[in-house]
């Protein structure tokens, strides 16, 4: 048994989730008192579960870069919560509920084609010839290769990873041009 999940609460905590990540669909962003002592603070709420989040200043980053600073246009938008163990808090390191910097991709046609890109993305060389077939100039080969792996825009690719994605794409397009 979890013992956190023995002392159950309003809002989530992360021993309300697996070590899976969870992508839910915001429905509302309000303010409530949180506890008597201190002011009120965003609350976020989820077409999939009761509970809302607590929408601390680390997540409130992350998703105002994927969805912009007004809470409005955050409804309907889905977000994935992931669990992270290593938060230091105070002097203790903590479990803590995280936003990935990436919004989800939902199932649907461009999901099957990351599925499939997947599987080609470990040969490079595979996927410039399959992009050079498909007839895709420069730009609409980048845009595919971004929206194969779940992103809308360059800017959306964590800043951590961009640099690895560039150059993989740069990889790609040198195959490219040397194949045509």
């Amino acid at each position: 048994m979890n013992i956190d999940k023995a002392f159950p609460s309003k809002y989530l905590k992360a021993a309300d989730f697996d070590d899976v990540d969870t992508p839910l669909t915001i429905t509302r962003v309000v303010m409530e008192q949180i506890s008597p002592d201190e002011r009120a603070k965003p609350i976020i709420y989820f077409q999939e579960l009761e509970k809302g989040m607590n929408c601390n200043s680390t997540n409130k980053n992350t998703i105002k870069k994927l969805y912009g600073e007004e809470t409005d246009n955050w409804i309907g938008k889905t977000i994935t919560l992931w669990i992270n163990h290593d938060v230091q808090y105070k002097q203790d390191t903590v479990s803590a509920i995280r936003v990935r910097s990436r919004a989800p991709v939902p199932v649907s046609e461009p999901v099957r084609r990351s599925e499939q890109a997947s599987q080609r993305i470990g040969d490079p060389q595979t996927l410039a010839f399959v992009l050079t077939v498909e007839g895709l100039d420069a730009a609409e080969q980048t845009l595919k290769l971004l929206e194969d792996f779940g992103y809308a825009s360059l800017e959306a690719v964590p800043t951590a990873e961009r640099e690895q994605f560039i150059t993989f794409i740069q990889t790609i397009m040198r195959r490219i041009a040397a194949t045509a």
